[in-house]
């Protein structure tokens, strides 16, 4: 996060769940924009997703950790622009209701 801060990267982070807002998670909401951080809340239970999926340039990693912690790493391009296309997609659709 302090490579990407420092080199002024933003982020959109989707958050998909009712989250407690309290401790940690209260404290990252907090320092949201100070880390050039957008975060958007979209509901757990009309969207259920119990995985988590980050994406970069060239690669994808999904990963569960909650019941028997499981990880994927895809380093394709083409796969991460289709992720970050979904992403975008579902941004432009949620942020600002």
């Amino acid at each position: 996060m302090e490579f990407r801060v420092k080199n002024k990267r933003k982020n959109k982070l989707i958050v998909i769940g009712t989250r407690e807002k309290t401790g940690w998670y209260q404290e990252r909401l907090a320092r949201a924009k100070d880390e050039l951080r957008e975060v958007l809340l979209v509901s757990g239970e009309e969207y259920p997703f119990e995985a988590n999926i980050a994406v970069s340039e060239n690669m994808t990693i999904l990963f569960e950790y909650k019941n028997k912690p499981f990880a994927l790493l895809i380093e394709n391009h083409l796969v991460a622009r289709s992720i970050a296309s979904i992403h975008q997609m579902v941004w432009d659709r949620y942020h600002g209701q």
